[in-house]
Formats: structure tokens, sequence, C-alpha cells
């Protein structure tokens, strides 16, 4: 396995660990067991798990530029835009659970500044982005000009972490996709859309 792959295997089997077995259980030696290599190999690739971590991050960072990017292209109304948005994250997490746990992870690094600047980065990058959304259906005149655009982010972005949170802690026991776009659905459709 060359160089990078094998990063990239590092990071994938820390994110699936720390699904399993959540912070605590997230070590280089169970890291090193499941990829069948020894601690040695794992810290030529990475100075310590602070720096895996990091790179999970960054790995789960990877997606929102993707999406962001897409959105911007698009010309797609602000329904539209918040359907494909809310679509994207939950097909991703459906093929990725393990994912889903780096989402909450917050608190978990809050007394690590690098880690904790890192994860409030991506969280403040996604709700600027949903400020974005908001803001541009008000220039194409989609939604009432009376709408908070900070609160109707804070609520897009709530139904997002609600239902994907209990989508994980339930045992994925439902259709995420059909149960975000369900609840988004509700509150979009009766927003004030008319000047």
């Amino acid at each position: 396995m060359d160089l990078l792959h094998r990063r990239d295997s590092i990071v994938l089997t820390a994110i699936e660990i720390m699904s399993e077995l959540g912070i605590q259980g997230l070590t280089t030696k169970e890291i090193a067991q499941r990829q069948e290599i020894s601690e040695g190999t794992i810290f030529r690739h990475f100075k310590n798990k602070n720096e895996i971590i990091l790179a999970m991050l960054d790995q789960f960072s990877q997606y929102d530029k993707d999406i962001m990017n897409s959105l911007r292209v698009r010309d797609m109304g602000f329904k539209d835009s918040v359907r494909y948005f809310i679509t994207s994250y939950a097909e991703y997490y459906n093929n990725y659970p393990d994912i889903v746990s780096l989402a909450y992870s917050y608190d978990v690094f809050i007394n690590e500044a690098q880690l904790a600047d890192f994860i409030s980065k991506i969280f403040k990058e996604r709700f600027q982005f949903l400020i974005y959304l908001v803001e541009r259906g008000k220039e194409r005149d989609e939604i009432s000009q009376n709408i908070d655009s900070e609160s109707l982010a804070d609520i897009i972005q709530g139904v997002f972490h609600g239902v994907s949170y209990r989508w994980r802690i339930t045992g994925y026991s439902f259709p995420l996709k059909d149960r975000m776009l369900q609840t988004i659905d509700m509150i979009l459709d009766n927003l004030e859309f008319e000047k």
C-alpha cells in the first residue's frame, strides 16, 4: 500500500473506531490492530492522536466544499437549494454513517483548542452558507424580506442536526433522507414566500 493510501486508510479506520467505541476507544493501538500494522507505522504518517483527529475532521469537511460549490454554481431557487443541501448530506451520512460521530464531537474536543477550533470552523462555514442561501432567496424575491436570515438558517441547521442525531442514537432506525426532507418541507412550505 503506498503512503497516501495508507494515510487515508488510517483516517477511515479511526473514524470507524470513533463511531463504534467513542473517543476513549480511539487509540493508536486499536488503529494499528485493525490495520494490521505496527503503531510505529502510524507515527510515520501522523505525529500524534490529535493529528489523526484533525485528519478525520478534514475528511468530514471535504464534502462541505463540494456541496457549497455545487450550489453556488447551480441556478436553483431557495427551496430547491435547501432540499439539495439536506439531501446531499443525508445521502452522505446514509452511505457513510460512521462520519456522523464526528458531527457531534465538538464537546468531546472542547478542551483541545486546535480540534475545537477546527470543528467550530466547519459549523460556522455551514451556517454562513445557509445564511447565504437565505439571502439569495430574498434577493430573488422567493422569501419575504421580513424573515430573519440567521433565524431561518438556525432552523434549517437545527433540523439537519436534530434529525441526524436522532437517526444515529436510534441505531439508524429510519430513512434519514426521507425524514429530513419531510421535516424541512413542512417548515419551508409554511414560510412567507411573498414580499
